[in-house]
């Protein structure tokens, strides 16, 4: 906190002797529109947005119309190329116009670092090399840095943060209202640190307490530089949350009208350990943030991990698609996708899912709910996986997540990389093939406000079906072990009253010779089903339903709305069931 201290105090001071510390100065801040405010909530601009590089001219065809815009991503000596000259209005507004012109929607970020305006060291601020590393893709940086709690480098950094306001500010409204926030990049391009890699000298090492400090501080200077006259913020800005403390955690929620949030750790594939912590981190935010008005935000972007690691290179259409399945679960509402992966793959089934979830969150107002049914087998689960069957529950043992894995080979679970899977989530994103085993991973089904009762208990999981989007993981039934019937209950606020005048139901099953099952709902004159024949396609199906008069008030079995039952004796296996209002 020293640092930081004195630093502010340099930087004051260098401020005022250079320019007229008077709020007379200050460009007078117009009125949020109606419309602006409106657009934040509207689900129609969330969703599946381009990634960096990617310009809205680019959109692969096909994929007009479901590619909701394209990110602005700029670097700072790009818009401040010289000492005191910003040409925001030559970089940026010419994309803003572009993009209201084809109807679609960006968020702004600016990268401080690396790379720098070399004008920075000219002027006397330290440069910071960094000792050989490599990129999670295993590629070897080369990247310097300013050093952060320097005095000087903090008054350009603080005028070049009240620059961008002023110059947000001086939009028209038709090109304010397309971006839906600025994302802070206060350290290492968007993400939470302030390096990546180790500085040669060991001065400009900074302590996480100094970071943290250094990011509320660069947070607040954004407020200021944001703020309308009634003291709203101009454009809504969002912050990494995935370098988090209950310091930053505190600041972000107590000075954002609503809360904007990048969390990568939700975008960057699947089944990754340490996730369930992380998940329930994120929904007490949003439950807290609810408790005081205000909503939730959420971005994270896929980067070229699809097509180096082996878990995803290996079926890029099926990793997109349950990573795309695991990023609605965890309420994500924006994910960037490169736009070569959709020139080179059929990602429309996954980008379309993604969608139509995005800002859905109030089941009161949403249009469906679906269940992905899948197993995860969790290594740091001792009732379910006894330490005197597996070996003790450390994180770091191995041996433990192969004898998991073993133990559900039958159903088709492997561990290919069992080190990686012990790991955090940026060496989980770089494991070779499929690890079926983690630690602290989502246990159960990807869902949103429909979930399966008793899942474990009725139902088994499986893995590796077939090549498929669908065929990563399912649920079936297992007649052997008296496992013949599924149920599950929809949110008890998604209908008023718990009646729905219609429905459609769907239902994604591999489709077996033998395969005979129902479907059982309530009504008001009781409990119908419809029955379910194969016809010995070995695929995937979808069979859709449409249902009257259907009660969800937990009035079946097991307090369910819904029961998938055998009739056949075969051990039918199922992928998704989704409900639409209609």
């Amino acid at each position: 906190m020293g640092n930081i201290t004195s630093a502010l105090f340099v930087a004051v001071l260098f401020f005022c002797a250079t320019i007229p510390c008077s709020a007379a100065e200050a460009l007078n801040s117009p009125p949020l529109s109606e419309k602006q405010l409106l657009h934040k909530s509207e689900s129609r601009a969330w969703g599946v947005y381009g990634w960096l590089n990617s310009d809205y001219s680019d959109i692969p065809k096909g994929y007009e119309g479901k590619v909701k815009g394209v990110p602005i991503v700029e670097k700072w000596r790009d818009v401040e190329p010289q000492n005191g000259v910003f040409i925001f209005d030559k970089i940026i507004t010419p994309q803003l116009e572009q993009l209201a012109n084809a109807g679609l929607h960006t968020f702004l970020m600016i990268w401080v670092a690396p790379k720098a305006p070399e004008w920075l060291f000219d002027e006397g601020v330290p440069l910071v090399e960094m000792k050989p590393h490599v990129n999670p893709l295993g590629e070897e940086r080369n990247s310097t840095y300013q050093y952060y709690l320097d005095g000087k480098y903090q008054f350009f950094y603080y005028r070049f943060i009240d620059a961008f306001g002023k110059y947000l500010k001086s939009l028209p409204d038709h090109l304010r209202e397309v971006i839906l926030f600025v994302q802070s990049a206060e350290g290492s391009t968007g993400d939470g640190g302030c390096y990546k890699g180790d500085p040669i000298d060991p001065k400009y090492d900074i302590s996480g307490n100094d970071w943290e400090e250094y990011r509320i501080v660069a947070w607040s200077k954004f407020k200021e530089a944001f703020a309308t006259d009634n003291g709203e913020w101009i454009v809504p800005l969002a912050v990494n949350f995935d370098n988090r403390s209950e310091k930053t955690s505190r600041w972000i929620e107590e000075n954002m009208d609503d809360i904007y949030l990048k969390k990568g750790d939700f975008s960057h594939g699947y089944h990754i350990s340490g996730m369930s912590k992380r998940l329930d981190d994120f929904n007490a935010i949003v439950t807290r943030a609810k408790s005081r008005g205000k909503k939730v935000y959420s971005r994270g972007e896929q980067d070229a991990e699809w097509k180096t690691h082996g878990w995803s290179a290996n079926n890029p259409e099926q990793a997109f698609y349950w990573s795309g399945l695991f990023a609605t679960h965890n309420g994500l509402d924006m994910w960037n996708i490169p736009f070569e992966a959709m020139q080179k793959h059929n990602l429309i089934p996954t980008i379309d899912f993604f969608n139509k979830y995005s800002r859905q969150h109030d089941s009161g107002s949403s249009t469906a709910a679906f269940c992905a049914l899948r197993k995860g087998l969790d290594a740091s689960d001792t009732d379910g996986y006894p330490v005197k069957l597996y070996g003790k529950a450390r994180r770091s043992n191995t041996d433990r997540y192969i004898k998991i894995a073993q133990a559900h080979n039958r159903y088709g679970a492997v561990q290919q990389d069992p080190g990686r899977a012990t790991k955090g989530m940026m060496i989980n994103r770089k494991r070779k093939g499929y690890n079926d085993v983690g630690w602290d991973i989502v246990p159960s089904n990807y869902c949103r406000f429909l979930t399966q009762i008793d899942a474990d208990q009725t139902s088994v999981g499986y893995w590796h079906i077939d090549k498929t989007i669908y065929g990563r993981f399912a649920r079936g039934f297992e007649k052997a072990s008296g496992r013949d019937a599924m149920y599950f209950a929809l949110d008890p606020d998604f209908f008023a009253g718990g009646v729905a005048d219609r429905v459609k139901l769907t239902i994604t099953y591999l489709d077996n010779a033998d395969s005979v099952w129902e479907v059982c709902y309530g009504t008001r004159s009781g409990t119908e089903c419809r029955v379910v024949m194969g016809s010995g396609s070995n695929s995937w199906k979808q069979v859709d339903f449409i249902l009257s008069d259907v009660l969800f008030q937990k009035v079946l079995d097991r307090d369910s709305d819904l029961i998938i039952r055998d009739k056949s004796g075969d051990d039918t296996i199922f992928h998704m069931i989704e409900i639409d209002r209609l």
